[in-house]
């Protein structure tokens, strides 16, 4: 079987599990906004961009500018939070090593914003890691639509059959089967058993130790 000619990573809860750093930083958000919420809650939310996040728990009708500030307030505190626990989803690097051994070309596509993509990738120090990066800023739909996964693969300049998905939320994983691409979902946020569960996912890990690079061949669409 072909082994894959690229491998696309989503970042929040994937290639680092910080979740829980980010909920933490939104609920006390929403709860300063006088719209309270639960970490079950904001975990469903997985994948939408900030504007998404505050538009769905505070107002839909909120100015944009406003819009702006809210997540600007959230992403300060959860950087604030979060940079004295970062580390990479363990087995990460190795995988990322055997990628570049056997060749595989590697793309980050997330919903997060610039800042924290680069805050994320300097304290891991692997800004120099991925051949291309694709954020929320350069696509029209979030996931679950293939957009962001499409443009990665654009980038990369490979066809999007031969990629395989790096997810932790089910709208990624949807958004990775509906972009024609093979999809690994990894039990960050939920445990392994729901994931199991998705009908699109194609492959459950734990943590990145669990996989490699041939072993990634079944998860391509034409190997299925």
């Amino acid at each position: 079987m072909r082994i894959p000619k690229a491998l696309i990573f989503d970042m929040d809860g994937t290639i680092v599990d910080n979740m829980r750093w980010h909920a933490i930083a939104w609920l006390a958000l929403f709860e300063d906004q006088g719209c309270p919420t639960t970490e079950e809650e904001f975990y469903k939310t997985a994948g939408f961009t900030s504007a998404e996040v505050v538009r769905h728990f505070i107002s839909p009708d909120l100015p944009e500018e406003e819009i702006r500030c809210l997540a600007r307030q959230k992403e300060f505190l959860y950087r604030f939070l979060y940079k004295d626990h970062i580390k990479p989803v363990p087995g990460l690097r190795r995988l990322l090593r055997d990628a570049r051994a056997h060749g595989c070309k590697l793309a980050l596509a997330t919903a997060a914003g610039d800042r924290n993509i680069r805050f994320t990738l300097k304290h891991l120090q692997l800004e120099n890691e991925f051949d291309a990066i694709a954020g929320a800023s350069e696509v029209q739909r979030g996931k679950p639509e293939p957009d962001i996964f499409l443009l990665a693969a654009r980038k990369l300049q490979v066809e999007p059959a031969e990629c395989v998905v790096f997810e932790d939320g089910r709208p990624g994983v949807q958004a990775a089967r509906r972009a024609g691409m093979g999809s690994v979902a990894v039990a960050t946020v939920h445990p392994a058993e729901e994931l199991q569960s998705w009908p699109e996912v194609d492959l459950v890990i734990r943590d990145f130790r669990e996989v490699t690079v041939p072993k990634l061949a079944r998860v391509l669409p034409s190997n299925r």
